[in-house]
């Protein structure tokens, strides 16, 4: 399990699929740096020995106003979470050649939340 920000609720996720009785390893990175996905990636195959299936749900969070951003910051929020993707699924790719069961599921957001002249913010 990762998340970038939400450490006391990605702990929470972690203890609750435990009490299901799944094997669960919490891990807090920040994909925007590049060499994130490959050592989660790493890290993943030390404890489990494998990986064979990514959910990436990778999101950009901005959180200001639509009138304070332009379409140089919409492309860059949105190249974060292309580099993202890409530098969590490119160091799996041997694994899942290797288990013949390979699978992303692919989940991206940039979302505004609020609609409103003053008050819309991309999150």
């Amino acid at each position: 399990m990762h998340t970038r920000r939400n450490e006391a609720g990605l702990t929470a996720v972690g203890t609750d699929a435990r009490a299901a009785g799944a094997d669960v390893v919490i891990d807090l990175r920040d994909l925007a740096e590049e060499s994130a996905g490959e050592s989660l990636v790493e890290a993943t195959v030390a404890s489990f020995g494998r990986v064979y299936q990514i959910i990436s749900n990778v999101g950009f969070a901005d959180k200001r106003r639509v009138g304070d951003f332009d379409l140089q910051d919409y492309r860059a929020s949105n190249g974060t979470i292309s580099e993202a993707f890409l530098g969590l699924t490119s160091p799996a790719l041997p694994y899942w050649a290797a288990s013949e069961r390979g699978r992303v599921v692919a989940v991206s957001s940039f979302v505004a939340h609020i609609f409103g002249a003053n008050d819309v913010i991309f999150s």
